[in-house]
């Protein structure tokens, strides 16, 4: 019994050190006996169960192995990039810093020239806050004057109205009274019918007769009053109306003379450039159709450049600002139209690459002072400007 269980622990070594062939299993069970063998077949085929689960967890092992292996071999290449950018960055700014250092070299006045340009722009910072300050008063004076203006016109048009209103009334007050006679003299009709009809076989057609004709006179008489009335009252709403139009007609001459008083009072200085009168703005910017409305207030409009000689003449007079003039194509995009005659500018001279719509809103025409010299060029509208004014006699 002895032998056998030792002859037991053998082949179970064997069996975990190496896979068992049939032979092997037949060499067992000769060893062990029969009995021993059907006894210990399943806790055998367990113990090789579990030794090749074994083997995978150690297949396993060794692939885990390899995968954190080129893990590590990924990461040693991504940081070794990384710190070959670091060293090209640091290069890089090193010969940024010395070519800077050798500009400045190269330029001792280089720092100083940037420090002025920074104070230039800070003064044109500050003329800029005033000039907007300027703009904005002036704007809001304007705009108290123009309210004042309309405060007294809308006070005289309400007096206006309440003319044409008493006008109305009075009429409506005869509309009133004419029905009111149609209504009574229809109800005297129908009166005298029912007479007629109550006495037709009555026997004193005679004494009919006479009322009939005595009622003819009276309705013929209060129709005769009627129709004098009519007139009379007609009569009173003409002269009425007659009056009411008078006073409506001095109400607006008067205030015709007023606004020509305001006109004359708004114009401008205009002086003779070559063939024309002008108008040229020099201190008020504005967008192009308050410039529209300012030249309209002065007695003339946006000046229409017709050709190269009125251009040349006019440009002796400009300063380097941008100058509002009256083309435009804010009614098809590209077709420009002067706002003075509706029709196709009959003389364009415009700046490189322009007209060029920059940014879908450039629809107002300029003259942009660009590489020292004005030539035309299409602006956003909105934008603020000097601007030029035509008339074609002073």
């Amino acid at each position: 019994m002895k032998n056998r269980f030792i002859w037991l622990l053998v082949s179970m070594l064997l069996v975990q050190e190496s896979k068992a062939s049939c032979a092997e299993w037949k060499q067992l069970e000769l060893n062990c006996g029969s009995y021993c063998f059907r006894v210990l077949l399943p806790v055998l085929d367990h113990v090789k169960d579990l030794q090749s689960q074994v083997n995978v967890f150690k297949n396993q092992s060794v692939s885990i192995k390899k995968l954190e292996y080129s893990k590590k071999f990924i990461q040693d290449e991504i940081d070794a990039y990384d710190k070959k950018m670091e060293d090209q960055r640091g290069m890089i700014e090193l010969a940024l810093l010395n070519y800077t250092k050798s500009n400045i070299k190269l330029n001792p006045n280089f720092l100083e020239q940037i420090q002025k340009i920074e104070h230039q722009l800070e003064k044109i910072e500050v003329l800029d806050t005033k000039l907007n300050q300027k703009l904005e008063s002036q704007n809001n004076l304007t705009e108290t004057n123009l309210q004042t203006e309309n405060s007294d016109f809308v006070a005289k048009f309400k007096n206006i109205e309440e003319l044409l209103k008493g006008k109305f009334l009075v009429e409506e007050k005869f509309e009133v009274q004419r029905n009111l006679t149609e209504t009574s003299l229809q109800q005297q009709i129908d009166i005298l019918n029912s007479s007629i009809d109550s006495i037709a076989d009555s026997k004193s057609i005679q004494v009919l007769q006479e009322k009939l004709e005595a009622f003819q006179i009276k309705l013929d008489t209060q129709i005769l009053d009627t129709l004098t009335q009519f007139q009379n009252i007609k009569g009173q709403i003409r002269n009425k109306t007659n009056a009411h139009n008078k006073n409506i007609e001095k109400i607006l001459t008067g205030q015709r003379k007023v606004n020509e008083v305001k006109r004359v009072t708004a114009r401008k200085p205009f002086k003779k450039i070559g063939s024309k009168y002008y108008y040229i703005e020099e201190t008020e910017k504005v967008n192009w159709f308050a410039a529209v409305h300012k030249c309209l207030e002065y007695g003339g409009h946006l000046a229409s450049i017709q050709n190269s000689v009125e251009l040349s003449e006019l440009l002796g007079h400009l300063k380097k600002f941008d100058y509002w003039i009256d083309i435009n194509d804010l009614v098809t995009e590209g077709v420009f139209l002067s706002a003075t005659t509706g029709l196709s500018p009959s003389y364009l001279n415009w700046h490189s690459g322009e007209p060029n719509n920059g940014e879908n809103n450039e629809h107002c025409g300029e003259l942009w002072f660009l590489n020292n010299m004005h030539k035309m060029n299409d602006a956003g509208c909105q934008g603020k400007r000097l601007f030029i004014c035509e008339s074609a006699n002073l």
